[in-house]
């Protein structure tokens, strides 16, 4: 049996390897800040899309059935 020593590479280090150093070939994108920054907690479901989704379901379920 033989034992393997892993080296962990130090954490940040190369956290993001794909982008560091890289700059935006857009000068756009490189000024670019988002509307809703990340730190916003948006709620997915709500009330209104369920209601709404199914309503919506039985009237192109209805609609379905109709036309076959």
């Amino acid at each position: 049996m033989s034992t393997e020593i892993v080296d962990t590479p130090k954490t940040g280090a190369n956290e993001f390897p794909d982008i560091v150093g890289a700059k935006p070939e857009n000068p756009y994108l490189a000024s670019f800040r988002p509307y809703i920054p990340a730190s916003v907690k948006l709620r997915e479901l709500t009330p209104l899309p369920i209601i709404m989704g199914t309503l919506l379901g039985i009237v192109f379920g209805a609609s379905s059935l109709y036309l076959v």
